[in-house]
C-alpha cells in the first residue's frame, strides 16, 4: 500500500512538473526603432522585450540577437544578453544597435531572437518596417517630333521625361526602348540612351530617333520602357510601357507608267496612281518637277485628281513635247504626289525612268536628199552627153 502511495505521489509531481515546463512562453516584442521606419544603408537603435506568457518562472533565461539578413548587430553591441529568472507575465527590456542593409527590400523584414535555457530553447522573430532610401525614378511626359505620327516617317523624335522623386542620386542611369512592329532603328541610338546621374527632384529627358515603315498599323502602339541605374553591385530596374498613337494617312503611290516620248514630238504620258494609304487623300495632285537640264517640256505641269480613296487607282495624263535635237536615251523625270488629311499635307516624292526615242523621219531626211541630188545629177548627165 505505501508502495503504490509512492507511486502516485512520484507521477504526481511528474505530472506537475511538465505543466509547469509547458507554461512557460516566451514571446519577444519589438518596441520602438530609431529610425522608424528603418532605413536601407543605416545604422538604427532598437528596443524591444521578452515577456513570460506562460504560468511558470522562466530561469535562468538568455537572449540571444541572431545576425540575419537584412540585419547585422553592430559591431561592439553584446549580441547576447543572460537575463536571470522571468516570472509569469513579466518583461525584460533589450535595448541594441543594428546595421541595415543597403538592398534591403522594402517592407516588413524579420530579425529573429533565440531565447532558452538549458531545458528550453525557442526562436521568436521581431517584426521591423524597412525603408528603401533609394532613388525614386518616374516615368512623366512622352513626346513626339512631329506630334501627329503616321506610318511611312522617317527621323521621328521620340522624348520621354524622367524625374527622380527619391532622396539619392540615380546614378549610371540608362533607358531602353523595344520598338514594336512597324517601327525601325536607325542607329546604335535609336533604342538606348544614357542619362548619367538624375538627382533628386531633378529631370532629365532621353531622346531617341526611329523610322516609321509604310506598312505600320495605325491606332494604339504599346511601347515597353525599361530604365536601369545604380551601381554594379547595387543596380535598380523600372519597367513601364507608355502608348503612342499612330494616325491613318493617305499614301499616294506610282503603279504604273505608260508612254512613248520621240525626239520632236509632243506625247502623252500615263501615271497610274494608288492610294494604298487608310484615310483618304483630298484635292490630290500630281506635279512634275522640270528642270532646265531636260530636253523636254510639259504642257501642264500640274494634273488634279481630286479626292481618292484608299485602295483606290486613278490616272493623270500629261502631254510631253521632247526637244527634236534630245539624245535617244533614257531620262530621269521627277514628280510629287499630293494629298491632304485632316488639314495635313502628305507629299510622295518619285523618279520615273523614262525613254526617248529616235525620230524616224528626221533620221531618213538626209538619205532622201541624198538620192534626189544623185538622181538629178545623174540625168543632168545623160542629157550633156546626149547634146554632146
Amino acid at each position: 500500500m505505501k508502495k503504490q502511495l509512492l507511486f502516485g505521489l512520484l507521477l504526481a509531481w511528474s505530472i506537475i512538473g511538465v505543466a509547469t515546463a509547458e507554461s512557460i512562453n516566451m514571446q519577444a516584442i519589438s518596441i520602438t526603432t530609431d529610425p522608424a521606419p528603418l532605413e536601407a544603408g543605416e545604422d538604427a537603435d532598437l528596443d524591444f522585450k521578452i515577456r513570460n506568457t506562460g504560468t511558470g518562472v522562466a530561469e535562468d533565461i538568455t537572449i540571444t540577437i541572431n545576425d540575419s539578413y537584412p540585419f547585422t548587430v553592430k559591431p561592439g553591441r553584446d549580441r547576447t544578453r543572460t537575463t536571470g529568472n522571468i516570472q509569469p507575465l513579466s518583461e525584460y527590456y533589450v535595448s541594441t544597435e543594428i546595421l541595415v542593409a543597403d538592398d534591403a527590400p522594402n517592407g516588413v523584414n524579420t530579425l529573429p531572437i533565440t531565447i532558452g535555457n538549458d531545458e528550453f530553447t525557442t526562436t521568436k522573430e521581431l517584426r521591423l518596417d524597412v525603408e528603401q532610401d533609394t532613388a525614386d525614378l518616374q516615368l512623366a511626359n512622352i513626346k513626339t517630333t512631329p506630334s501627329r505620327l503616321t506610318p511611312d516617317m522617317d527621323d521621328v523624335t521620340l522624348s520621354f521625361d524622367v524625374i527622380n522623386q527619391g532622396e539619392t542620386d540615380a546614378e549610371n542611369t540608362v533607358m531602353n526602348i523595344a520598338l514594336p512592329a512597324g517601327f525601325q532603328d536607325i542607329s546604335t541610338f535609336s533604342t538606348r540612351d544614357a542619362l548619367g546621374t538624375i538627382q533628386p527632384g531633378e529631370q532629365k529627358t532621353a531622346s531617341f530617333t526611329v523610322d516609321i515603315t509604310e506598312t505600320a498599323r495605325s491606332g494604339d502602339i504599346d511601347l515597353p520602357i525599361t530604365v536601369r541605374y545604380g551601381e554594379s553591385d547595387a543596380q535598380y530596374e523600372v519597367e513601364d510601357e507608355l502608348t503612342l498613337y499612330l494616325a491613318g494617312r493617305p499614301n499616294l503611290r506610282l503603279t504604273d507608267a505608260q508612254g512613248d516620248l520621240v525626239a520632236g514630238e509632243t506625247n502623252t504620258l500615263r501615271l497610274n496612281i494608288t492610294n494604298k494609304g487608310r484615310e483618304e487623300a483630298e484635292a490630290a495632285r500630281v506635279r512634275a518637277v522640270e528642270a532646265s537640264d531636260l530636253p523636254l517640256e510639259f504642257e501642264s505641269a500640274s494634273e488634279y485628281l481630286g479626292t481618292v480613296e484608299p485602295g483606290v487607282n486613278t490616272t493623270a495624263v500629261f502631254d510631253v513635247t521632247v526637244d527634236s535635237d534630245a539624245p535617244a536615251k533614257q531620262y530621269l523625270l521627277d514628280f510629287q504626289l499630293r494629298g491632304v488629311n485632316d488639314e495635313t499635307v502628305y507629299v510622295n516624292e518619285l523618279t520615273l525612268p523614262q525613254d526617248v526615242g529616235e525620230n524616224n523621219e528626221e533620221s531618213t531626211a538626209p538619205w532622201t536628199y541624198i538620192l534626189i541630188g544623185g538622181a538629178l545629177l545623174i540625168g543632168a548627165g545623160a542629157y550633156y552627153m546626149y547634146r554632146w
